[in-house]
C-alpha cells in the first residue's frame, strides 16, 4: 500500500492541533491534520464553547427574573431550545474551522490514528502517513475516580456538554475546580437544586484565598450548597434519583440528586503504538520545554502533555511556538504569561504572579485593590460583588500579576497579559486615561491604591 509522505503530521484537531496545521501550511509546509472526531476538540465540541454558551442563556433568564433592572413579567427558561441553540453554534465554528483547513490547503484526515513505526502512522480509514516530523495535541479526557463505588451513575462534563440532557430539579457536582463550579453556576442558574462537593479545603484551590472566598459567597447568594473536604465514597441508586454517600470531619453524610456530575480534572491521552516512536508517556507524554520528545522529530503540546497548563490558549500558543521553529521562524510568545479565567457570576480572570506566589518566590511586593462596589459601571450592571487586585515588585515597579473578580473580568485580561508580559511598570500605566463609566477603571484605581492614592478609597 502506498505510504503518503508529508513534512508535518499533526495528530489532533483541537484548538492546538488546527491551529497549528493552518500556521505550518502558511510557512509552506505540507501539512497533513488527523482528527478522530471533530474539529476543534474538546473545547469546541463539548468544554469551552458550549459552556459558556449555556451560562450566556442562563445569566441573561437569572437577570431578567430577578427584576433588579425594572424589566418584569413571566419569563420562561426553554432548555431544549437552549440546547439547541448551544449546538447551532459549535457548529458553525467547526464548520468555520473546516473551511479554514481546507483554504490553507492542509490534507484533513477524519480518522483515529496508530504508530506502526518511528514515524509511520496508520490510519483507521486505511492510509499510512509518514512524516519527517510528528507533531501531537491529543488532549485529554475527564477522569473517572473508579475508587469511588457506584461511580458509573454519575455523568462527566462532556457527557453532558456534547448531549441534550433533561430538566434536573437536584444536582450534584463532584470536585469544584473551574468546570465544576461553571456547571454549578449554570444549574444553579436555571433554578435547579445544586451541590458543590470538593475534596480539598476550598474550591478553586489554584486560585488565591480571595477568589475562593468571593466565588463561595456568590454560588451561595444563588442557592447553590458548598461542601470543602468531602470525600465522596460512593453513589447508589435509589428509588428516585441518585444518592450520593461522603464523609466530612469523618461524619458520614448522603445528598440525593437526580443528575451526578463528576469534574476531578482531566488525564493526558495516550495514542497507540506510541512506544514505536520513541516517545514516553508517563501520566502524560514526556518532553523538553520546546516541546520536544525524547525522540528528536516528535513533538507533543496541550493536555496530552505530563505537567502542561490545560487550557485551549495555552495549548494554542505553545503550538504555533513549535511549528514557528520548526519552520525557522521566530516566535515572540511568552509561554509563561498565561491567562487563566472562570465563567461563574461573577467571572474570574487572573494572569502573572498572586501576592501569595511572588511573596513564596522571595520577590518583595506592593498590592493596591479596588473594590467594585465604588465602580459606577458595575453598579449599573447590577454586578457590584468583586474587585480588581494588582501586585508590583518593590523597588522596580514591575506588575508582576492582576486577579478579578469581576462582570468583564475574561474581557479585560488580555490586555492586561500584554501589561505583564511586557513587563509595564507601575509609571507606564498611571500615563493612561481610563474611560468613564467602566469596569476597567478599577484597575487603574488598583493601581493607584498601591501607592494609597486611589480616588474613591477612604483613607484613615
Amino acid at each position: 500500500m502506498e505510504v503518503i509522505q508529508k513534512e508535518l503530521i499533526i495528530v489532533g484537531g483541537g484548538p492546538a492541533g488546527y491551529a497549528a496545521a493552518i500556521r505550518a501550511a502558511r510557512h509552506g509546509m505540507d501539512v497533513a491534520l488527523v482528527e478522530a472526531d471533530k474539529l476543534g476538540g474538546a473545547c469546541l465540541n463539548r468544554g469551552c464553547i458550549p459552556t459558556k454558551a449555556l451560562l450566556e442563556s442562563s445569566r441573561l433568564f437569572a437577570r431578567v427574573r430577578s427584576g433588579a433592572f425594572g424589566v418584569k413579567g413571566d419569563v420562561q427558561f426553554f432548555l431544549d431550545e437552549v440546547v439547541g441553540r448551544k449546538d447551532q453554534l459549535v457548529d458553525k465554528l467547526n464548520k468555520g474551522i473546516g473551511m479554514l483547513i481546507q483554504s490553507n490547503k492542509v490534507s484533513y484526515y477524519n480518522a483515529t490514528a496508530a504508530f506502526t513505526g518511528e514515524k509511520t502512522l496508520k490510519l483507521s480509514t486505511g492510509e499510512t502517513l509518514q512524516g519527517q516530523k510528528i507533531l501531537l495535541a491529543l488532549g485529554a479526557a475527564p477522569v473517572v475516580p473508579r475508587s469511588i463505588e457506584g461511580i458509573e451513575l454519575a455523568k462527566t462534563s462532556d457527557d453532558v456538554l456534547a448531549h441534550r440532557f433533561g430538566d434536573y430539579g437536584k444536582v450534584v457536582v463532584i470536585g469544584g475546580g473551574v468546570i465544576g463550579v461553571e456547571l454549578a453556576t449554570f444549574f444553579s442558574e436555571i433554578g435547579s437544586q445544586v451541590t458543590i462537593l470538593e475534596g480539598l479545603p476550598r474550591i478553586l484551590s489554584p486560585f488565591s484565598p480571595d477568589v475562593t472566598k468571593y466565588i463561595g459567597l456568590a454560588l451561595r447568594r444563588g442557592g447553590v450548597k458548598v461542601t470543602a473536604g468531602a470525600n465522596v465514597k460512593k453513589l447508589v441508586q435509589q428509588e428516585q434519583g441518585i444518592g450520593v454517600v461522603y464523609t466530612e470531619k469523618e461524619k458520614e453524610n448522603t445528598v440525593s440528586a437526580d443528575l451526578v456530575i463528576v469534574c476531578v480534572g482531566r488525564a493526558p491521552r495516550k495514542i497507540e503504538g506510541l512506544e514505536l516512536c520513541g516517545a514516553e508517556f508517563d501520566r502524560g507524554i514526556l518532553t523538553n520545554a520546546d516541546g520536544q520528545t525524547k525522540k528528536t522529530d516528535i513533538y507533543a503540546v496541550g493536555d496530552c502533555v505530563r505537567g502542561s497548563i490545560q487550557l485551549a490558549h495555552y495549548a494554542t500558543a505553545r503550538a504555533v511556538s513549535v511549528v514557528d521553529k520548526l519552520a525557522g521562524k521566530p516566535s515572540h510568545t511568552d509561554l509563561t504569561c498565561v491567562p487563566s479565567c472562570v465563567y461563574t457570576n461573577p467571572p474570574v480572570a487572573r494572569v502573572g504572579l498572586s501576592e501569595e506566589e511572588a511573596q513564596s518566590a522571595g520577590r518583595e511586593v506592593e498590592t493596591g485593590k479596588f473594590n467594585l462596589g465604588g465602580n459606577g459601571k458595575s453598579l449599573i450592571a447590577g454586578e457590584e460583588r468583586g474587585y480588581v487586585k494588582v501586585i508590583f515588585e518593590k523597588g522596580t515597579e514591575q506588575l508582576l500579576g492582576v486577579e478579578l473578580v469581576a462582570a468583564e473580568a475574561p474581557e479585560m485580561i488580555g490586555g492586561f497579559t500584554t501589561l505583564v508580559a511586557m513587563k509595564a511598570k507601575r509609571g507606564d500605566i498611571l500615563r493612561s486615561i481610563y474611560p468613564h463609566p467602566s469596569v476597567s477603571e478599577g484597575f487603574f484605581e488598583a493601581v493607584e491604591d498601591s501607592l494609597k492614592q486611589a480616588i474613591h478609597v477612604i483613607y484613615k
